[in-house]
């Protein structure tokens, strides 16, 4: 089952509806100068209609100060906000273009933006580990005004801790179920699950594998979920044989290929749950001789640079990991100024981005 979208819609869906950039959207709700007036209009008049929070523009008071910055004198305004972000890793192709996203925001919000990542897993399937994570963002905390996860876990724990405080959490692409409460931010899992396996089903595909993140990932249950959904709709069995789970890595993606590619009654095409995973399953087929897509389809997640760049180019189901990056922190700075923030999980609308490395099955 997918998880519940949130009803307040994202500044990209608002720019989508008023025929301008993201970055004109933004502008425009915090009343930058740099926009004329005619178009800040026309953005706060779609951003009611579809119901995306407006606050009055005006200009606050200046708030106080303190310590050095009290040198400024008469006039000073506010520190700007300083953001962390902790990436679970950020060596993969996927952390670049949501880092991207949040570096083009940070820039147009005027914050400052730490970025840190946990490091080594604690093994190979599993999260990273609980210690260094709470570590890690305990420390953050103590001198950000909001802390980001991408693609790590937030205990319990952590959440009441940075509640506790006042700092403001969200979440992008949760490594496990987040606790009530935490705002998290992802690409619609599900959907892009049944899309990826609805395509190769109408390609002619009926065994499908799944090379998959790790087991307690909430982006990889879900889009596993959306595969079976799809397969149920087709009629055809789930075989547990054809799925295997590891890591968001070009290595989990060798081994994965590896075990699901050599059982007795092979797949056809194989459903990489990232795109780093689908780099190395399609690094595995090479080395065994099976050409792409003549005998093997593939088709990855992310729709990340690389899947532009090798050969033959790599069918994903598109996520805009820069919206996902760029919302995540306009959701933190509006927190960190009072603002609204949905109390349900966001997602942002997936996409098939078909390219060379599917087609109907051929023959070993």
């Amino acid at each position: 089952m997918p998880r519940p979208r949130s009803d307040t819609p994202t500044q990209a869906a608002v720019a989508s509806a008023a025929k301008v950039s993201v970055p004109t959207v933004s502008k425009a709700l915090r009343g930058d100068p740099t926009i004329s007036a005619r178009t800040r209009e026309r953005v706060l008049a779609t951003a009611r209609r579809l119901g995306y929070p407006v606050r009055p523009l005006s200009r606050p008071e200046p708030a106080p100060v303190t310590g050095s910055s009290a040198a400024c004198g008469p006039g000073a305004v506010r520190k700007q906000p300083h953001v962390a972000v902790l990436f679970e890793t950020v060596d993969n192709a996927y952390a670049p273009e949501v880092l991207k996203g949040m570096l083009m925001a940070a820039a147009e919000l005027d914050v400052i933006v730490h970025i840190d990542e946990i490091g080594a897993p604690t093994h190979a399937s599993g999260p990273r580990s609980p210690e260094r994570t709470m570590e890690l963002a305990t420390r953050a905390v103590e001198s950000a005004d909001g802390l980001i996860l991408a693609t790590t876990p937030c205990s319990v724990e952590l959440f009441r801790y940075c509640s506790a405080r006042g700092v403001p959490v969200v979440s992008i692409d949760p490594a496990c179920a987040p606790p009530e409460g935490l705002v998290a931010l992802s690409a619609s899992n599900w959907r892009g699950g049944v899309q990826a396996t609805r395509h190769l089903l109408a390609l002619g595909h009926r065994r499908i594998g799944v090379v998959g993140g790790p087991s307690t990932s909430v982006p990889s249950v879900e889009r596993l979920a959306g595969y079976r959904s799809a397969l149920a709709e087709a009629g055809i069995a789930f075989d547990p044989e054809l799925v295997t789970s590891g890591r968001y890595t070009y290595e989990a993606g060798v081994a994965g290929a590896a075990q699901v590619l050599e059982v007795s009654n092979p797949p056809t095409a194989v459903f990489a749950l990232s795109d780093s995973i689908a780099f190395g399953v399609m690094a595995y087929a090479h080395k065994q001789g099976i050409s792409i897509p003549e005998h093997l389809s593939v088709i990855g997640f992310d729709d990340t640079a690389p899947a532009r760049l090798v050969s033959p180019g790599l069918t994903v189901i598109h996520q805009p990991l820069r919206d996902m990056g760029r919302e995540a922190l306009e959701l933190i700075k509006r927190a960190v100024d009072g603002g609204y923030v949905p109390g349900r999980p966001v997602e942002l609308q997936t996409a098939l981005v078909q390219r060379g490395s599917t087609a109907p099955p051929g023959s070993r």
